[in-house]
């Protein structure tokens, strides 16, 4: 199988320090087989977090938003 792109990946974490690990994470198992991130197009979103949370991926802090709380959906 030839994967020369993948595309939307969702990574969890409960904050920023597991987010930082989970990233360099998939940035080395990425690297083992020859595909990159592009961290330029990577996006991080914050919820209950204040601004000053930032996750860096490759040397660089990718482009965080930022929400307080998401709205309850009902049923």
């Amino acid at each position: 199988m030839d994967l020369d792109f993948t595309d939307d990946i969702v990574l969890l974490d409960e904050n920023s320090e597991s987010a930082v690990r989970h990233v360099t994470c998939l940035e080395e198992t990425a690297s083992s087989v020859g595909l990159n991130i592009n961290f330029q197009k990577t996006k991080v979103f914050f919820i209950n977090s204040d601004s000053n949370t930032h996750v860096v991926g490759h040397q660089q802090i990718i482009e965080g938003f930022y929400k307080k709380q998401l709205p309850l959906v009902s049923q």
